[in-house]
């Protein structure tokens, strides 16, 4: 038997099913039971991976709940003891563990995608007459999706990590990369700070997607991922948007994930490029 938490936003969501899919893989004959802790393990919209992605989720319990708190809460306090124990109680980031009852990480790693791969979207997706016509111009012109996350990275808690790297400067030399190695490129933007697009980035041929907040944000992910190229912003949602696009022919991606650990992410034909001048 594995208990498996999800938690975070819908990018970390699809990291955590793909390594699940990854540990059904490994372990064909153990029963699997999901675990969602409390709201302060959310972020964005809730559990949203089952509403756009055609994915099977593990059925929870009162049983497994109990096990899945109690596991992790003893790996809490013994992660923060002053000495090194010899085991754990669960697998998470720090301790990865395909053997253990009950796991609770990111697992951001592309060896899991390139393993089993990424969930399907949903075939009955209804998309609004906005998006629906920006999907048609994506998919006709030779287009360029720009992901540009600011917002919560510019928090305290999150700039030691996550600010900082995709920077006025990285996205610069993106679009200059870009122009050298397509003709005629169309950039479409998708960002959660819009008036920093608009003062920056004026001279170019572009379309400023506005719209999809909330529980629309879903659909940002959904267009990146039939650009014809992209350029990446140093999160989740940027990569799996990369990861299901299954048209791209350039993805272009920062020299940083986090500046804390930097995961491994990057597959073998993306560019990366610098935020140096």
């Amino acid at each position: 038997m594995k208990i498996f938490e999800f938690h975070g936003g819908l990018g970390n969501q699809i990291f955590e099913y793909i390594y699940l899919q990854y540990l059904k893989m490994k372990f064909p004959n153990d029963v699997f039971y999901s675990y969602f802790f409390d709201k302060q393990h959310w972020i964005h919209n809730g559990f949203e991976l089952d509403k756009w992605f055609e994915v099977e989720i593990p059925p929870t319990s009162a049983k497994t709940d109990l096990l899945a708190y109690l596991c992790y809460q003893g790996s809490r306090i013994l992660r923060h003891l002053p000495f090194n124990l010899p085991f754990h109680l669960s697998s998470d980031d720090y301790n990865i563990n395909e053997k253990k009852l009950f796991h609770q990480g990111w697992y951001q790693d592309k060896k899991f995608f390139l393993e089993v791969g990424a969930p399907s979207f949903k075939s009955d997706i209804v998309i609004d007459i906005n998006n629906s016509k920006i999907l048609q111009a994506i998919m006709k012109q030779n287009s360029v999706a720009i992901h540009i996350r600011r917002g919560d990275y510019l928090l305290p808690k999150n700039s030691k990590a996550l600010g900082g790297i995709c920077t006025k400067k990285y996205y610069d030399n993106a679009i200059s990369k870009i122009k050298e190695i397509i003709e005629d490129p169309h950039f479409f933007f998708f960002s959660d700070d819009i008036q920093f697009v608009e003062d920056n980035f004026n001279d170019l041929d572009k379309t400023v997607v506005n719209w999809n907040t909330g529980e629309k944000s879903f659909f940002d992910m959904y267009l990146m991922a039939h650009a014809s190229n992209m350029i990446l912003a140093n999160s989740t949602f940027s990569c799996c948007a990369a990861y299901l696009n299954k048209n791209a022919r350039y993805v272009l991606c920062p020299p940083l994930w986090n500046k804390i650990f930097n995961p491994d992410l990057n597959l073998s034909d993306w560019i990366v490029v610098d935020n140096k001048d």
